[in-house]
């Protein structure tokens, strides 16, 4: 189970001293709404959690790996990656460049894991909602449109082995969008 891009309040960022990723890699960091993150469009973050599979998948006996927060944070809009976006964006609309910032590192991470061990599962748990159904309305929170989580691609494009939507909702918020899960799963 690894937490992927939130890297910690300030308090906590200072507990953890010269360990801390903002310490040792400032750059891949931002600071936002008093907390850090990496910043998922700079490839300096794809680069550092490669670093860290590689060296979990190699050194340990794993059956797994699951990844946790692989997303922007919530109210992303705001999310200050303006910088990174003029550097990196190569035209995309902001908010595609996001979704593919987040799939590509679900795509290396996943060739990382196995290329080195095949038999290891990768999953993640992705924001229940994934978007707006046919039948019901996300209400403004969903993976896709808020977070920037494409999921459901993952599964096509078979970079993920299962995923474990968070479905923490009740009624009209729950089943709706989890028959939309059943019915875009892609057979995984």
């Amino acid at each position: 189970w690894i937490v992927t891009i939130p890297a910690g309040n300030t308090r906590q960022v200072q507990l953890q001293g010269r360990s801390s990723v903002v310490r040792k890699n400032r750059t891949i960091c931002k600071l936002y709404k008093g907390n850090w993150y990496l910043d998922p469009g700079n490839p300096g973050t794809k680069e550092y959690l490669s670093c860290i599979v590689k060296e979990i998948t190699s050194r340990y006996d794993i059956d797994g790996i699951h990844f946790d927060y692989i997303r922007y944070p919530e109210q992303a809009d705001n999310f200050p990656d303006k910088d990174t976006y003029r550097k990196y964006g190569k035209g995309k609309e902001l908010k595609q460049w996001r979704r593919d910032n987040i799939t590509d590192i679900v795509h290396r991470l996943y060739t990382d894991i196995k290329t080195i061990k095949p038999w290891v599962k990768v999953s993640s748990s992705p924001i229940g909602k994934y978007r707006d159904t046919n039948r019901y309305p996300s209400r403004g929170w969903n993976a896709y449109h808020v977070v920037y989580q494409d999921a459901q691609k993952w599964l096509k494009e078979g970079i993920h082995d299962a995923l474990f939507p968070m479905m923490y909702f009740q009624g009209n918020n729950f089943y709706p969008f989890a028959l939309d899960w059943k019915e875009n799963c892609g057979n995984r």
